[in-house]
């Protein structure tokens, strides 16, 4: 991430969402865009394109907080044209250690 943020462009959204952009970041063609909340520093998404071997993909990762301020990825969706494939997936039923 920090040779990302490295070569990103960094803007402010109307609604104060910090984006950062890098093209052509791991291989020529591929896009990441990250999806920051100003007021806590956390991801709120991430959206991707590439190439997986010569097939195009693209995505997004979406996180959400826990009531104690822990961020984690909520649900994933890739879409894969070139094996007529998309995957979506969803994490859920957390459970809270009790001490």
């Amino acid at each position: 991430m920090i040779d990302f943020f490295s070569k990103a462009t960094v803007s402010k959204n109307a609604d104060g969402t910090l984006v950062a952009i890098a093209d052509n970041f791991y291989v020529q063609g591929d896009k990441l865009t990250v999806h920051v909340d100003p007021t806590t520093n956390l991801f709120k998404y991430k959206e991707f394109k590439s190439l997986l071997g010569k097939d195009p993909i693209s995505g997004q990762v979406n996180y959400e907080s826990f009531s104690s301020g822990v961020s984690h990825v909520s649900s994933t969706n890739m879409d894969m044209p070139a094996k007529k494939m998309t995957v979506k997936a969803v994490n859920q039923d957390y459970s809270q250690r009790v001490n």
